[in-house]
């Protein structure tokens, strides 16, 4: 009732994009705000929820017209919330080294990943559905160029962190953005933000639980540097499979607690 203009896809019969369109759409979108307003934030978050509202009402149409199968709505979900984690990380990466400066010689996102854990990192994600996240970096050092003085990679990753986090939440006219949820991290809401690559080995080395050691099974880079990306993938894929059973008593407390 609210975007009249939405009937188009409702008297169209629902039909859905691809899933190797989501991904064009988005970045067509993001790229064209930005020739028209270069350098202005809310714009590009605007035609990301613009593509956001008209790509999952249609495949939420799609779904009650029984034109898509289950699985091809959650994957056509997942791969969108997926390129709008993408294009939020990228402007919070080019607002924040404009700040503090670029964390290395690849730029903006030199060695920092995005995982994605749940029904995003399964392309199960469904109508409404939250994103799992956590955030790691790779290496160290202190960032350069910026116009507020430098800091170290660890504080650059916590306020790219935070920033990705509102651009993808924050209230919007175009319509609203995406539920997030970082407790999967290590130490939980306890924890802090962004871990580093060898602090996160280093916690599941000494503590992590049986259900957080399961809850890596589907975790998979989504965003950032793919260098850094490649070692993250390698050390989660390690701490979920590599390491014995789990402990089937807690895990059985687990589920009947859930």
């Amino acid at each position: 009732l609210a975007r009249p203009e939405l009937l188009d896809t409702v008297v169209g019969g629902g039909g859905a994009p691809d899933l190797d369109e989501l991904a064009p759409w988005v970045e067509t979108a993001v790229s064209l705000a930005g020739r028209s307003a270069p350098g202005d934030t809310e714009e590009a978050l605007g035609a990301m929820r613009k593509v956001m509202r008209e790509a999952s009402f249609s495949v939420g149409v799609a779904d009650l017209a029984g034109v898509l199968e289950p699985a091809g709505v959650m994957a056509r979900l997942s791969r969108l919330a997926e390129c709008i984690v993408q294009q939020c990380l990228g402007l919070a990466a080019a607002e924040c080294a404009a700040r503090y400066g670029d964390p290395g010689e690849d730029g903006p996102l030199s060695g920092i990943v995005v995982v994605a854990l749940g029904s995003l990192a399964a392309c199960e994600l469904s109508h409404g559905g939250d994103l799992d996240l956590l955030f790691v970096y790779v290496g160290d050092g202190t960032t350069r160029g910026g116009r507020r003085g430098e800091v170290t990679r660890g504080e650059y990753a916590v306020r790219l962190a935070q920033r990705t986090l509102s651009f993808l939440s924050a209230p919007h006219a175009e319509g609203p953005g995406y539920a997030t949820d970082t407790r999967l991290r290590p130490s939980g809401s306890q924890g802090t933000l962004v871990s580093s690559l060898e602090a996160f080995l280093r916690y599941h080395d000494a503590q992590s639980a049986s259900w957080e050691r399961q809850s890596l099974l589907r975790a998979r880079v989504v965003a950032g540097d793919p260098v850094a990306g490649a070692a993250v993938q390698a050390v989660v894929d390690g701490i979920a499979y590599t390491r014995g059973g789990p402990d089937l008593a807690e895990l059985r407390r687990v589920r009947a607690r859930m």
